[in-house]
């Protein structure tokens, strides 16, 4: 994750120009959700409409969109522990939802010569659920005063 995709991403709610640093991690957390939301979707599609050669493919797809759900209530919960400063869940659930993006993918790895449909918008997805991670990891850490 790169700086620049962090303020592009954060910029994408016109709200992030005078937010404060928490305020920024909710707006990474409804970014997540939103992502993950259309990732869920397009993945749905994928699972509805393409022939595959391979039906593994198609059951590996599947389980993404079971692992995607997942994630997106794993950022549910996180966003409500956020919401009330309770950054230790919030990191918890956020570390699961992150997760969620490495499994799907690893589904596809477990079979060698199996092309991964959806290389390109998981790596945008981990990249958004790093952004929302960072926030409710720096923020559950002890303050040093």
């Amino acid at each position: 994750m790169t700086y620049k995709f962090c303020v592009t991403a954060l910029q994408t709610d016109p709200n992030s120009h005078h937010a404060s640093f928490e305020g920024l991690g909710l707006i990474a957390l409804k970014l997540d959700k939103i992502k993950m939301s259309r990732l869920i979707s397009y993945t749905e599609n994928l699972v509805k409409y393409k022939q595959f050669n391979d039906s593994y493919v198609k059951e590996a797809l599947k389980d993404c969109v079971e692992l995607y759900s997942d994630g997106i209530d794993s950022v549910m919960v996180a966003t409500m522990a956020y919401k009330v400063r309770d950054y230790g869940t919030a990191n918890v659930h956020m570390s699961a939802a992150f997760d969620s993006a490495f499994d799907c993918e690893d589904g596809f790895n477990e079979r060698r010569g199996v092309e991964f449909p959806l290389k390109k918008l998981n790596q945008v997805m981990i990249s958004v659920n790093e952004l929302a991670l960072y926030f409710t990891y720096e923020l559950s850490q002890p303050k040093n005063d």
